[in-house]
């Protein structure tokens, strides 16, 4: 059973795919006394890690050819905005939204949802890994709420990932 928004108007149901502004979503009145430290936008494409390919004699690689360009990209805009500041060892809350580029099928008068390849949770990883080793935090494992989304990118718009990253109060 999927969950289905709950919309104002109720002869309208809200468009599951309408950009939204991150600094705005639930966490900010679920979670009051967040410290949020790091605000950023990362333009790309995003890409998965986790499913591998066999290779023969026990060798495996990754499947999307573009998560390591996906890593650097992320690793390179979290140094850039955190410089030099020290790694949060503390618990962490994390918001995502991924924008995958625009299919060239998608409709010109609507965005479809983004309910294909890749996994949320298979992004998620790729980009935490990346954060992780550009030093804004010890470890992934610190993280105890997070918020994320993919959604595929309206007519114009450049595809990536919006990134916020809060210490918990």
């Amino acid at each position: 059973m999927t969950a289905v928004p709950v919309s104002a108007d109720p002869i309208k149901p809200p468009k599951p795919n309408r950009p939204s502004d991150i600094t705005g979503l639930a966490l900010d009145g679920l979670l009051p006394g967040t410290e949020w430290v790091l605000s950023l936008f990362v333009p790309g494409r995003v890409a998965p890690q986790g499913s591998k390919v066999a290779l023969g004699n026990f060798r495996m690689k990754e499947m999307s050819k573009y998560v390591d360009a996906w890593r650097t990209d992320v690793r390179a805009a979290c140094a850039r905005e955190w410089a030099g500041r020290p790694m949060i060892d503390e618990p962490i809350i994390v918001q995502m939204e991924f924008v995958k580029a625009r299919p060239t099928t998608a409709p010109k008068r609507s965005t479809p949802s983004a309910t294909g390849m890749p996994d949320l949770s298979k992004l998620v990883r790729s980009t935490e890994d990346a954060i992780t080793s550009a030093g804004v935090w010890r470890d992934d494992s610190r993280i105890v709420v997070e918020l994320v989304s993919k959604r595929i990118a309206e007519i114009g718009e450049v595809p990536g990932a919006h990134i916020r990253i809060g210490v918990a109060a």
